[in-house]
């Protein structure tokens, strides 16, 4: 308890500097960029807004998979938000994020208006960061936008063999199985022909990567809560301030899934109440970094705007929890479970029933696992099936936001699979099938 009273106070400390210090980054890298004239990305703001206007605002790339959907939707909005910032008054803009709007036109017209019309923002967009444009902006003063995601698809790309490799030196062949396993199932495959959907996955890569490499490390210095603390809270921070609020549990539960598999190889976990307290830390520190994020935007916002920032912000926030779409009552609940579950590779064929395949398969996985489960692993399976529930407790607490959005934030779902995968490796008797073998 002592020791508790001593270092809780240093932690906190360190999580409000590190909380300070990220928000006067992120505020700055954002004023950096929009010092960028306009001139320098007019050619190819004008190439890209031709391109987005080749095909509407939402479309299938495989009309026979609603998990292929492409939202243009978002990426317009955020290419009119990083043109109309003016570099004149670098501060004011990047607070109100603002954009060119008519409800005459989608919003791949109204960027090409803009552009070609050098129309001035109508309307305001400041609940988020937007951070992407940090990297966004500068990127259009030399490539174009089709020529981005190819560019962000070969680092995706590159960044998951990296992890492939990192968890293979780590904690061997096994764990990669559930890493591809998942990428196929939630269709990452089509993830770089939109920036909405890309920011988190790059983020839930680097930090699962930092963490393979340093939890170790810090280990063996006795070092590894200040070291969780940091990769978490930050992990969280940039999540909020790159994200449109698409995946962002990523970010969170595969290197909470990774770490408790490593500590877990370091010192067993034995009793379930040690398993939560390992997690405690950098879960909260995660959720911490997070949160903060948004309401330091907008504190920050107010103060320079000199408007109130938080009334919009949090009317809004009241929507994706609150909002009625076209069902009401209960029903909405149940239904977004089932859209986004009918969004899952193969199962999507089955449509809004692919939770009965699904189910199917969860149940057979289940019934393995009865009968072939390791019991001194299973506080620790038990611990991966909580992390496994969390994106379906997400959906339903933003179910507005999950039902209509269904076609993005179904991919939450591969920290589900990479956790279910976990419960086989670890909670399952592998000395069983062996004997099976040698008595053959």
């Amino acid at each position: 308890m002592k020791s508790l009273k001593t270092t809780l106070p240093k932690y906190i400390l360190l999580c409000l500097g590190l909380i300070l210090g990220l928000t006067l980054m992120q505020m700055t890298a954002l004023v950096a960029v929009a010092v960028i004239p306009v001139d320098s990305i007019q050619t190819n703001m004008e190439a890209s807004a031709d391109f987005l206007c080749e095909k509407p605002v939402f479309f299938q790339l495989d009309e026979s998979h609603s998990g292929s959907v492409i939202d243009r939707y978002a990426d317009s909005i955020l290419l009119n938000i990083l043109y109309c910032y003016d570099s004149s008054h670098p501060l004011e803009s990047v607070m109100r994020s603002a954009y060119y709007y008519t409800a005459e036109q989608n919003e791949n017209e109204n960027l090409s208006d803009a552009v070609y019309g050098n129309i001035s923002a109508n309307k305001e967009y400041s609940r988020y960061w937007h951070g992407s444009i940090v990297i966004l902006r500068p990127l259009l003063t030399f490539l174009t936008l089709p020529q981005i995601y190819i560019l962000l698809g070969c680092v995706m790309l590159l960044l998951f063999a990296a992890l492939l490799f990192s968890v293979w030196k780590k904690l061997g062949w096994a764990p990669v199985l559930p890493l591809l396993f998942g990428s196929i199932l939630m269709s990452f495959r089509y993830i770089p022909f939109s920036l909405e959907y890309t920011w988190t996955i790059p983020v839930m890569i680097i930090s699962t990567i930092i963490l393979l490499w340093g939890y170790e490390h810090y280990e063996k210095k006795q070092k590894a809560t200040p070291f969780l603390l940091v990769l978490f809270l930050v992990t969280g921070s940039i999540t909020a301030y790159l994200d449109f609020l698409t995946t962002e549990t990523l970010t969170l539960l595969v290197p909470l899934a990774f770490y408790l598999a490593l500590s877990h190889k370091n010192a067993p976990v034995e009793k379930f109440r040690d398993g939560i307290k390992r997690l405690l830390p950098p879960g909260i520190a995660w959720v911490s970094g997070y949160l903060s994020c948004w309401p330091c935007k907008w504190m920050l916002a107010t103060l320079i705007l000199k408007e109130n920032a938080f009334a919009a912000a949090l009317n809004q926030a009241g929507e994706r929890v609150y909002g009625e779409v076209d069902i009401t009552g209960f029903l909405k609940y149940p239904l977004t479970l089932m859209r986004n579950l009918g969004c899952v590779f193969p199962f999507h064929y089955a449509g809004l029933y692919a939770f009965i395949p699904i189910l199917t398969v969860v149940l057979g996985i289940a019934g393995f696992f009865y009968l072939f489960h390791k019991k001194n692993t299973l506080a620790l399976s038990g611990i991966y099936f909580l992390l496994m529930l969390v994106p379906y407790v997400r959906f339903l607490v933003l179910a507005n936001h999950a039902y209509l959005h269904c076609f993005f934030t179904y991919r939450a779902q591969f920290a589900s699979v990479i956790c279910l995968g976990f419960i086989l490796i670890y909670g399952t008797d592998a000395a069983f099938f062996k004997k099976k073998r040698r008595k053959k």
